[in-house]
């Protein structure tokens, strides 16, 4: 129980090298020491606050950005520093970007200009082609390949409408109902790609989407058809030879131990080994809820369907769990850790709705 709770708690924290030990380490600081032979008068301090903000190796715009900070230091304080940055280094490095001097342009608000711009060129006409030939995509957004399939991770709302091109998935469509943003926002999201370019993966896939969040891996069809049961997952992937490591960065073992080897006790002391499923959809909620009376799984009238409000707007979490016995389904609801204490008390319903006591253990 507190395994699944700790997976469910826990949050990516991402840490960047200290200042100082930046500016003492000659292999990175080499554009840290260049900026201040240039501009002495920028305190070190100033100089190091800055390199946090450049998001390269050896700190390469750190000069440009001094130059700016001279004219306008709320270069310092701006939000979009780190991602205006990094953006346009990305580009750059995958020659959308047409003019890669930094030093031509005067202030940030230029580089976000162009690096809009820059994103506009995969245009709308290649979008609805889609990738023909996947020796066109990047090396940059293929992270796993074989002699079956292709993964990619797209980085932008365009790329993503491109390797999506010919299915129904949210964050491939067009224009403002695109989903892109929201999904990357909450996980990371990859496309699997038959290597043909316009073949199929098997006889009943032409392509695959794949959402990891918070160590949870869903996959989705061509159609838009969500498969959360790990066990078909598991098999559909791997009939592809696709190492889950080498692609998600996700340990198959460990994805495996969370929802494997779980029992439930009931208040007369009986036990039960059970399946355990996470919905994080509203058709995920019907397909596992079928036949239980619970709010979240109405499908007789959608509009009383309250998954979406529980589970996007109330920021609640769910887990429905299936003895293998045959015995009701028990819904667990983890309510969000929004004061002290909530998100670590949980409850459980019985098929009916109606709140039960139970352990869940391993």
């Amino acid at each position: 129980m507190r395994e699944i709770l700790q997976h469910i708690m826990e949050q990516d924290v991402f840490k960047l090298a200290s200042s100082e030990e930046m500016f003492d380490d000659q292999g990175i600081c080499e554009g840290i020491a260049q900026a201040h032979q240039q501009f002495p008068a920028i305190p070190k301090e100033t100089l190091n606050q800055l390199a946090d903000f450049d998001p390269t190796q050896n700190k390469k715009y750190v000069v440009w950005m001094a130059k700016v900070f001279t004219k306008s230091p709320a270069i310092l304080y701006s939000p979009s520093t780190f991602n205006t940055l990094k953006e346009f280094d990305e580009l750059c490095q995958r020659n959308i970007i047409k003019n890669k001097d930094i030093g031509s342009y005067q202030t940030l608000e230029q580089v976000a200009a162009e690096v809009q711009r820059s994103l506009g060129t995969i245009t709308t006409s290649q979008q609805k082609k889609g990738v023909k030939n996947v020796g066109t995509i990047p090396e940059e957004d293929i992270v796993f390949q074989n002699d079956k399939v292709v993964v990619v991770e797209p980085k932008t709302k365009e790329a993503s409408i491109l390797y999506g091109r010919g299915s129904h998935w949210c964050t491939a469509a067009m224009g403002e109902n695109n989903m892109f943003d929201r999904y990357t926002q909450n996980g990371r999201l990859f496309y699997i790609l038959p290597v043909s370019g316009a073949g199929k993966l098997t006889a009943e896939y032409s392509k695959l989407a794949v959402w990891i969040q918070k160590g949870y891996i869903s996959l989705y069809d061509q159609d838009d058809v969500s498969m959360n049961n790990l066990t078909d997952i598991i098999q559909i992937l791997t009939e592809l030879d696709i190492d889950f490591m080498a692609a998600f960065g996700v340990d198959l073992a460990r994805l495996k131990a969370k929802f494997d080897g779980w029992y439930i006790r009931y208040p007369d002391g009986t036990t039960a080994e059970v399946d355990i499923y996470r919905p994080q959809t509203r058709e995920q909620a019907q397909k596992y809820g079928a036949g239980t009376q619970w709010s979240i799984s109405n499908t007789n009238n959608t509009e009383y369907n309250q998954f979406l409000r529980y589970y996007q707007l109330e920021g609640n979490t769910f887990f429905v769990i299936v003895p293998k016995d045959g015995s009701g389904k028990i819904l667990m609801q983890i309510p969000p850790a929004t004061s002290k204490g909530s998100g670590t008390h949980f409850y459980f319903y019985d098929k009916d709705g109606r709140e039960i006591t139970v352990k869940l253990f391993r």
